[in-house]
């Protein structure tokens, strides 16, 4: 297979997962919320909910096949971000076009009116709480902390030029005077990376878990909630190990000289790794979704703070759609929170009421953007 072949063939592949995903969506967030609008337990399986939900999947299925098409003539590492942002894009702005009609129906047919609601029960974060696994964070972060230490350690044997770019094909194709901003950047990321996802884990373990009640029943929720805790930090232990990994060893090659087919496995293995674990949490996330009370059948019972109230005692969570711009984006100033478990999906939000989540949120675009203005401008 050529290089440009492979590259087309990785494209496609990276944007067919990434429109599964978010077509995949509706199935791993909680049923009373479908395209992020919030309904009475009632309601979840009206004809109208149905029906925006099918058409939003269409959307994402049409989307992928016009995403797929533009890869054709054009596959580049710059074409795959750009294509992917797009897509999200393309896939974010269906989302808030087809949720319409729920929100519509909602108000105009008065779907909360004398519907008992209470507030979100708090998990007591002593006895419920959901640790990050250190057991694959340490060995994330020692992997990247010894890649630099080995870069260094054999700085004086280095090449000079020394390589700084490989094609998709595994061999060098640029290269660049050899210093130790150079040898060190790589390696440098490698540790920032794990370090980095391994605050976020500890910061989301920090957070409150809310607690949605299924059909009035709020301790079969809390037990619910509480697996897709421990999913969300299986899967940033697991994607922390595999890119400390993929990292490590990729900024090694050139240091070791392991060549061109330790390059290729450590890249294109990496990532297909990093695939299979994020589908593989969408899948199971779905699971936990759908079967809410066979889950409560098989796992013992947390202990939650306010237990005073019986587990089904038929009221709702309030309609609260005010917090949520488009379903997507908290923006709550009266709450301290900075993570919030997410609506749309799996996993927890920044809070964009509070300064320091809206600064955080800033800093990431910015990141996002400087990334692609980069790539793009060295013809990756």
């Amino acid at each position: 297979m050529s290089e440009q072949a492979f590259l087309w063939a990785t494209t496609a592949v990276m944007l067919a997962v990434i429109g599964g995903t978010m077509a995949l969506t509706p199935a791993i967030s909680d049923a009373t919320v479908p395209l992020g609008v919030r309904v009475p337990s009632s309601r979840i399986h009206t004809p109208v909910v149905r029906d925006a939900v099918r058409r939003f999947r269409l959307w994402c299925a049409g989307l992928t096949i016009v995403a797929l098409a533009v890869t054709i003539p054009w596959h580049t590492v710059g074409a795959l971000l750009v294509l992917a942002i797009g897509l999200i894009a393309a896939c974010t702005g269906a989302w808030i076009g087809t949720r319409r009609a729920i929100t519509a129906a909602k108000q105009s047919r008065h779907w909360y009116r004398d519907v008992p609601v209470r507030l979100s029960a708090p998990i007591g974060r002593d006895t419920g709480a959901v640790r990050p696994i250190w057991g694959l964070h340490a060995p994330a972060i020692l992997l990247g902390g010894a890649a630099p230490a080995v870069a260094a350690a054999r700085y004086p044997l280095l090449p000079d030029p020394y390589p700084t770019h490989w094609n998709a094909m595994g061999q060098a194709d640029a290269w660049s005077a050899k210093s130790w901003g150079t040898v060190l950047a790589l390696p440098l990321v490698a540790v920032a990376l794990a370090a980095i996802l391994a605050i976020v884990a500890f910061l989301v373990s920090r957070g409150r878990v809310a607690v949605q009640p299924h059909r009035g029943d709020w301790k079969l929720s809390a037990d619910q909630q509480h697996r897709i805790a421990a999913l969300v930090q299986q899967i940033l232990g697991a994607v922390n190990l595999l890119t400390a990994l993929m990292l490590a060893g990729m900024s090694l090659v050139p240091v070791l000289g392991w060549g061109a087919v330790v390059q290729n496995l450590l890249t294109w293995g990496g990532i297909a790794l990093l695939v299979v674990v994020i589908a593989a949490s969408y899948v199971l996330a779905a699971r936990i979704r759908r079967e809410p009370v066979r889950a409560a059948q098989r796992r013992p019972r947390r202990r939650v703070e306010e237990e005073a109230a019986p587990a089904t005692d038929g009221t709702e969570t309030p309609d609260d759609d005010h917090l949520w711009w488009g379903g997507l984006l908290y923006i709550n100033r009266d709450d301290p929170s900075f993570f919030v478990p997410r609506r749309a999906g799996v996993g927890y939000d920044i809070n964009l009421g509070n300064p320091w989540g809206l600064g955080l949120m800033a800093v990431l675009l910015l990141v996002l953007l400087g990334l692609t203005v980069g790539i793009l401008v060295a013809g990756i």
